[in-house]
């Protein structure tokens, strides 16, 4: 198992942005990152920082609502309708999606 899944979180992280989000899923802080996924959201690289969450350390992060949610807000869903699902995503139903 990965280190975040062994031990406590930190009681302070700064706040990292850009290449360094996926610091918060080995620290046991994923919901910090999800919030520099949301709040990149709409500002010049939208979707950049996205690409972490399809590593593979940050499962558990793939599985919130959350992360759904910030996959629907940036468009994601609608392109995997209509050009196949990544490898980690399936269809559920006519309306969800789930990720591994």
């Amino acid at each position: 198992m990965a280190a975040a899944d062994k031990a406590p979180p930190p009681p302070h992280l700064p706040d990292f942005r850009e290449d360094l989000v996926f610091v918060y899923v080995y620290t046991n802080t994923p919901e910090r990152m999800l919030d520099a996924f949301q709040q990149t959201a709409g500002i010049s690289r939208p979707a950049t920082n996205l690409r972490y969450g399809w590593w593979p350390m940050p499962s558990s992060v793939r599985k919130t609502e959350r992360f759904k949610t910030l996959v629907r807000d940036a468009g994601f869903v609608d392109i995997w309708r209509v050009r196949g699902w990544p490898d980690l995503c399936r269809p559920v139903g006519a309306n969800d999606f789930e990720c591994e």
